[in-house]
């Protein structure tokens, strides 16, 4: 077996290709530039490693390099620690308001439910609003939802091309002469 000189002379001729027994493999930065912070973001935000390269345009090896770097580490812990601090803050002002919120619901229901006992066709605001939405919906008049689309690219020959607009052509004059003939029955 080779002795650590050996090993380090071998390291050294073949560009640190070989990395030493026992030693860590590693890729330091000294300073945190706006790249790195970017990443850092991400990270916290619980990115992965090859989203954030995507993001931008990197590739995941140099996003991991620079996530396992000991100051972007540094620079994680403090970012993840705020964050921490600060959900256990508004974690704790829910728990503060929680019980307030709990009662004007039991007020809440108490008042819907002597108003039914009251008068059985009484119907709440929001249930009427509710089915007012249902009828807007389905006479088509509802809300926009998110639209998700898929597109395709092709490679097309001039020739395809020429045929393409053919087809255009030929169904533009189509529906010119079914414009024609509506008009002429309508008069």
């Amino acid at each position: 077996m080779a002795d650590n000189d050996t090993l380090r002379q071998h390291n050294e001729k073949n560009s640190g290709r070989f990395v030493m027994p026992n030693e860590k493999r590693a890729y330091e930065i000294s300073e945190i530039r706006e790249n790195h912070l970017e990443i850092i973001r991400r990270v916290v935000l619980g990115e992965k490693n090859t989203e954030i390269a995507f993001a931008l345009s990197m590739s995941p090896e140099q996003v991991s390099n620079i996530r396992n770097s000991e100051i972007v580490q540094a620079h994680i812990g403090i970012l993840e620690a705020a964050r921490d601090a600060s959900t256990l803050d508004v974690s704790r002002q829910i728990a503060k308001v929680a019980p307030k919120a709990l009662g004007i619901l039991k007020a809440t229901v108490d008042r819907t439910n002597k108003m039914v006992n009251e008068d059985p066709t009484f119907m709440p605001n929001s249930l009427q609003l509710n089915v007012a939405k249902d009828l807007l919906d389905r006479a088509g008049h509802g809300a926009i939802h998110r639209q998700h689309t898929i597109t395709q690219n092709a490679q097309l020959t001039d020739d395809e091309l020429i045929e393409i607009k053919r087809n255009v052509a030929l169904a533009k004059s189509k529906a010119n002469i079914a414009n024609v003939e509506e008009a002429q029955v309508e008069d």
